[in-house]
């Protein structure tokens, strides 16, 4: 595979063909790129311990845009290997474990970070993404960078968002890269998260080098490094934290550190806790969910035996709904059921799917303590909403 992204399918010349080839409506198209400040929900995300972020979420009838152009025109770029996150990729999962598996048992590992990177790509970025890169008339890569920007920027929480993320250096960084490979030094991205690495020991010339290449291709995007994020380790450093993205190379496997698979034997031992006091609690819920992520994790990191022992541990105490709220599922259900039969309700909708979703999922969880009526109710959504749900054994 090239070190540059690629698309191989044919230009777009005309709105009427990019509506055409998206299924979307032309009105749609052009009402949209004309006005999408109004077509955004924005909120504040507060992770623990991080900064807060601003996220701003697509409406329905925009994510439903969005989402065909990520099918039918971001899916169909060839990914070079060092882009890593957001990416579909049947063959291999563009993650951070994966990305980890590019820099094992590295001699010098070199962590940087990009700068608000989402608020710093600029409309005329994407414009230029679409323009150069997929080939697209200067009318149409216009009317696709303002259906894929908000005030001038790709907003943190779009369906493209990621996509953009990805192909914003696509004429530059293939350059980068090439000449990082010649000198021995493996490169990745994974968005804002970029890893060097060599199986030699850099010298103090060598890094310098590495680190300002990267920075010259991220400042003439406009954009700046994270110094306080740089991180530059040596094998021979037993106190390095040799991780990257998250998960540490030392040697020839990613791995997770003793002290955070430690932690998530405690938050399993946490859940066992809170299960005695009430299995039916929402914090409950969301403590086992969260919990259950994370044992999955170890799995991913080929921790195998311990994953199915956690796993197991998991499994006898499984959240519970309690009688009051599964009788408000079983009405929620018919409810529903009821406007379907009326045609009052739009099947086609990305809210309604989600929502019939959700309910489909909870009624799983309803089966663990009355099963014939959680099934009789997924019945009842199979035989209304079979479009939907796709899966009669989910």
């Amino acid at each position: 595979m090239a070190d540059k992204p690629y698309y191989p399918g044919s230009s777009v010349a005309h709105i009427s063909t990019l509506a055409a080839m998206l299924e979307i409506n032309r009105d749609l198209i052009e009402k949209h790129s004309k006005n999408t400040s109004s077509s955004y929900t924005t909120f504040l995300i507060s992770p623990p311990s991080k900064k807060s972020r601003e996220v701003s979420e697509p409406k329905e009838s925009l994510k439903k845009i969005q989402k065909r152009i990520n099918s039918r025109i971001m899916s169909e770029v060839d990914y070079p290997k060092y882009l890593m996150g957001g990416i579909r990729d049947t063959a291999s999962r563009r993650d951070y474990v994966n990305n980890s598996k590019l820099h094992l048992k590295p001699e010098t590992l070199i962590n940087l970070d990009i700068e608000n990177f989402f608020p710093n790509i600029h409309k005329e970025h994407v414009k230029n993404v679409f323009k150069y890169l997929f080939r697209f008339s200067e009318d149409v890569s216009e009317t696709l960078s303002c259906l894929t920007t908000l005030e001038g920027v790709v907003p943190q929480g779009g369906c493209t968002s990621t996509y953009l993320g990805n192909l914003v250096f696509f004429n530059y960084e293939y350059g980068v890269v090439s000449k990082l490979r010649s000198k021995g030094i493996s490169y990745s991205r994974l968005l804002d998260d970029i890893t060097l690495s060599s199986k030699k020991r850099l010298t103090e010339e060598e890094k310098t080098w590495a680190i300002s290449l990267v920075a010259g291709m991220i400042n003439h995007y406009g954009m700046n490094m994270h110094d306080g994020k740089t991180r530059i380790e040596h094998r021979e450093s037993r106190d390095a934290k040799y991780e990257v993205t998250g998960a540490w190379v030392r040697h020839g496997e990613p791995k997770i550190r003793k002290d955070d698979r430690k932690k998530i034997r405690s938050a399993v031992r946490k859940c066992e806790i809170m299960y005695e006091e009430s299995p039916y609690s929402s914090e409950y819920h969301k403590q086992w969910n969260k919990t259950s992520g994370r044992v999955a994790q170890l799995g991913r990191f080929n921790h195998k035996a311990e994953e199915k022992k956690l796993r197991e541990r998991l499994k006898t105490i499984l959240p519970l709904y309690d009688d009051v709220y599964s009788k408000t599922l079983s009405v929620k259900v018919n409810q529903v059921v009821r406007r379907r039969r009326k045609n009052q309700i739009n099947i086609d909708s990305v809210g309604t799917r989600n929502y019939i979703l959700k309910l489909y999922h909870e009624l799983g969880i309803m089966a663990r303590t009355k099963k014939t009526q959680a099934r009789r109710l997924k019945q009842s959504l199979r035989e209304n909403f079979g479009n939907i749900i796709s899966n009669p054994h989910y």
